[in-house]
């Protein structure tokens, strides 16, 4: 019982970990609202965690990120307007730090109430910082500092034109070689009704599916993602998650088989294309069992390669009754293919880095 327990126990530590991972897509549809000027009482506090949650995963290989938050008044105004701006200037905070030292750097989100009583957001990173000559026009119109491809000049002049539009100021200090604060200003409303809480997401754990038991490997570069999918599949399925392609195809390429193969589309390396490729070829029982798993950052070349083959593509955040299903539907088109010879179960996986059975 108590194993039962326990098994349970990762399977709900799993779903709250996807659920937290779908709060994603709707914050991106919040920020994302297009012609949305609807108005009402906004609480600065309760926008810095969706915006957060968007960039984090970008993030991560550039600065630690840093939540600071401190009693602020709630404002009037449009919630995806100003999202909008508090992820823009993350993006561009995130944009000042290169990646590769993320120990050393840090993006702060801070926020307070200032001495005159408004609203206040600070966005302060430890990068590169803006030359003195450039600060002046940093809010202009296609005015960029960015190499080709990578701006147009027109976020951060949007970003001031819509905190203007909410009575407030966008700011910026900055320093050389000492990193830079963008400061969102904006008045409180003038009635500060108490917003009721928001309920938090309900979670129920899946039914065992009727399917037999199968052997499933996760190939996925995000490690929470394959840990969160490995925990909640392991107590109906045997899991092999690995974070490489090129460490999947090395347990292919060994002989050991499974019965669905779910593999992330955009990974560094050996994406998901070129495992599929790699498995057409040398071992082509296996690519008929592959799901793709994508985050829907499409490139035209990962489009094109999309749109030529017959293999499902879940959409992330996968709904966790949603995987549950696709890999009870790739386990009863696997049977309708039949057995496929396979290694000794019982042998180790192959020792390879990144792969856990």
């Amino acid at each position: 019982m108590s194993g039962m327990r326990d098994a349970m126990a990762s399977v709900r530590g799993a779903l709250e970990g996807a659920e937290r991972i779908r709060l994603i897509v709707r914050d991106l549809q919040v920020f994302s609202r297009q012609g949305n000027q609807e108005s009402g009482l906004v609480d600065l506090n309760a926008l810095v965690p969706p915006a957060v949650r968007i960039i984090s995963h970008a993030l991560r290989h550039r600065a630690r990120l840093v939540e600071e938050f401190g009693p602020v008044p709630r404002v009037s105004g449009s919630e995806a307007r100003l999202g909008q701006v508090l992820l823009n200037l993350l993006v561009n905070a995130m944009q000042a730090i290169p990646e590769g030292n993320p120990s050393m750097n840090e993006v702060r989100v801070r926020t307070s109430t200032d001495a005159s009583g408004r609203a206040r957001v600070d966005v302060v990173d430890s990068g590169a910082g803006i030359p003195a000559h450039v600060l002046p026009r940093i809010f202009e119109a296609f005015y960029t500092t960015k190499s080709s491809g990578e701006g147009t000049g027109l976020g951060l002049a949007i970003c001031q034109q819509i905190v203007r539009a909410h009575g407030g100021e966008l700011e910026v200090r900055s320093e050389p070689g000492r990193g830079s604060v963008f400061s969102v200003l904006l008045p409180p409303a003038r009635v500060q009704a108490p917003t009721p809480p928001r309920p938090l997401p309900r979670v129920s754990l899946p039914q065992p599916s009727a399917a037999r038991r199968g052997r499933v490997l996760v190939v996925d570069d995000e490690p929470r993602l394959a840990q969160s999918m490995r925990l909640l599949l392991e107590p109906f399925h045997d899991v092999v998650t690995t974070t490489r392609g090129s460490e999947a195809l090395a347990l292919v390429d060994a002989g050991h088989r499974f019965d669905v193969i779910l593999c992330d589309l955009q990974m560094p390396e050996t994406d998901g294309a070129a495992v599929y490729q790699h498995l057409c070829a040398h071992a082509p029982d296996q690519a008929a069992r592959v799901v793709f798993i994508s985050g829907g950052a499409y490139t035209p070349e990962s489009r094109a390669f999309i749109d030529t083959v017959p293999t499902r593509v879940l959409e992330k955040p996968v709904r966790p009754d949603l995987l549950m299903a696709t890999v009870a539907t790739a386990l009863t088109a696997a049977d309708a293919m039949g057995p496929e010879p396979r290694v000794d179960e019982a042998s180790p996986v192959a020792a390879v880095s990144g792969v856990r059975h």
